[in-house]
C-alpha cells in the first residue's frame, strides 16, 4: 500500500516567542471589535505560547484571551494563526511551508515518499490535502478521505474518514495513508459517468480523471457531500442537469476540460461557498439557475464564457464582487442573470475581447437596483 510517512517533531511547532507575542501584539491583531465587544483580557499564562494543529486548523496555546460584551457577558476566544504555504507537489523531497500568528512565524516540513502530495491553501474552510495524481493500486479509483496513525496508533479508521488529515502534532511520527475506493463501490456509473451516489455516503469525493460526466441528479440532495474535487487531467465534460441541486457542498474545483454545464446544476446549493474554475477552462455557457442561491462572496467567471442566461448567479445573496477573467470573450449575458443579489458591489470585465458590453448593463444585468457598478476595462459604465 502506497504510504505518505510524515515525520514532525514537537520543535518544529514550537518558538521562542517572548520577543514576538505579547499582549500588545496579540490585542493588535485581534480586530473583531464591531461585534459588541468592548474588552479584551489577555494573559500569557506564564507558559511559552506555541502554535499547534488541531481539529479547527493552526492555533495558538498557552495564551488565553476574554471578550467582555457590551451586556456584561464574557467569553473565551481562541486565536487561530495563519496559513501562509503555498500549494506544491513533490515525490520523495521534504516540502515546507509555514504558520503564523503576531510575529510567530513556524515552518513545517514534511517527508512525502512515493506519491503526489498537493496542499490547497484555498481558505481555512478547507485547507486539505488531497492526492492530485492517482497511481498504480490507486488509479482509476475515488479518493473520499484519510486513515491517520500516530506513533503507531490508528486514530481515524472505517467510515469515519476525515475529509483532510486531523493529526496529533506532538507524535514524533505521523502516518497519513490515502483511502481509495473502487468507482462502482462508490458511485453508480454508466459509460464512464457518475449517475448517482451509493451508500455508505463521504464528506469528500476526489474523483479520478477517467470519469467523463457527472449525471442528472447525481448529487441532488445529497446531505453528507461537501468537497468534490478531480485528479490532474480530468476528462470531465459535463455536469448535467439538477446534479448537486439542494446538496451540502461547500467546495468544488471544476475542471479545464468541462464543455457542457446543465441548468439548476448548482441551484440551492446553499452552503457553496467556494466554486474555482480550473485555469484554461474550455466552458463557453453558464445556464440558467447554474449557480443561483449558493454563498459565495467573490465569484470569476472563465474567459472562455460567452454566455450566461437567466438567474444564472441570481439571489446569491452573499456575493459582493463578480470577476469576468482577463481577455473575457463575453458575449450575452440575460438581462436577470443577476437578479437579487442584493450584496453584490461591482462587476468586473478586465480587458475584455469586444469593444462594448453586453445589452443590459445599463441595470447591471438585474443587480442594478441595489447599486451594483460594472467596471468594463477600468472604467465604471
Amino acid at each position: 500500500m502506497t504510504r505518505i510517512v510524515v515525520g514532525i517533531l514537537m520543535l518544529l511547532l514550537s518558538v521562542s516567542c517572548s520577543d514576538s507575542l505579547t499582549e500588545e501584539t496579540i490585542l493588535d491583531e485581534f480586530t473583531d471589535h464591531d461585534i459588541g465587544i468592548v474588552s479584551l483580557e489577555v494573559s500569557l499564562d506564564g507558559s511559552e505560547p506555541k502554535v499547534t494543529y488541531g481539529q479547527n486548523g493552526y492555533r495558538v496555546e498557552n495564551a488565553s484571551v476574554v471578550a467582555v460584551y457590551e451586556d456584561g457577558t464574557r467569553a473565551d476566544v481562541t486565536l487561530f494563526a495563519e496559513f501562509s504555504g503555498l500549494p506544491f507537489e513533490s515525490t520523495g523531497e521534504n516540502c515546507s511551508f509555514t504558520v503564523s500568528y503576531a510575529g510567530i512565524s513556524v515552518e513545517h516540513t514534511v517527508a512525502v515518499d512515493s506519491l503526489d502530495f498537493y496542499l490547497k491553501p484555498r481558505s481555512v474552510d478547507y485547507d486539505f490535502f488531497a492526492p492530485k495524481v492517482f497511481s498504480g493500486e490507486n488509479a482509476g479509483k475515488v479518493f473520499v478521505g484519510w486513515n491517520v496513525v500516530s506513533d503507531g496508533t490508528e486514530t481515524e479508521s472505517g467510515d469515519a474518514i476525515p475529509r483532510f488529515p486531523i493529526v496529533n502534532m506532538s507524535a514524533e511520527e505521523i502516518c497519513i495513508t490515502p483511502v481509495f475506493k473502487d468507482l462502482d463501490d462508490v458511485f453508480d456509473m454508466e459509460d464512464d459517468v457518475i449517475k448517482g451516489t451509493k451508500e455508505p455516503l463521504y464528506e469528500f469525493y476526489g474523483i479520478p480523471k477517467s470519469v467523463k460526466g457527472i449525471g442528472d441528479y447525481a448529487f441532488s440532495r445529497n446531505s453528507m457531500v461537501k468537497a468534490i474535487d478531480f485528479e490532474d487531467g480530468s476528462l470531465l465534460e459535463s455536469i448535467g442537469e439538477r446534479a448537486f441541486y439542494f446538496s451540502a457542498l461547500q467546495y468544488i474545483e471544476i475542471p479545464k476540460s468541462l464543455t457542457k454545464l446543465g441548468e439548476f446544476a448548482f441551484c440551492s446549493a446553499s452552503q457553496l461557498r467556494q466554486v474555482f474554475f480550473e485555469d484554461g477552462s474550455a466552458l463557453t455557457s453558464i445556464p440558467k439557475e447554474a449557480f443561483s442561491v449558493i454563498v459565495s462572496t467573490e465569484i470569476t467567471v472563465p474567459k472562455s464564457v460567452r454566455s450566461i442566461g437567466r438567474s444564472a448567479f441570481g439571489m446569491d445573496v452573499y456575493v459582493e464582487r463578480i470577476v469576468f477573467e482577463e481577455g473575457t470573450e463575453i458575449e450575452e449575458i440575460d438581462p436577470n442573470a443577476f437578479e437579487l443579489d442584493y450584496s453584490l458591489k461591482e462587476i468586473v470585465f478586465i480587458n475584455p475581447s469586444n469593444p462594448y458590453p453586453p445589452a443590459g448593463y445599463e441595470n447591471a444585468w438585474g443587480a442594478g437596483y441595489f447599486g451594483a457598478k460594472v467596471i468594463w476595462n477600468g472604467v465604471e459604465l
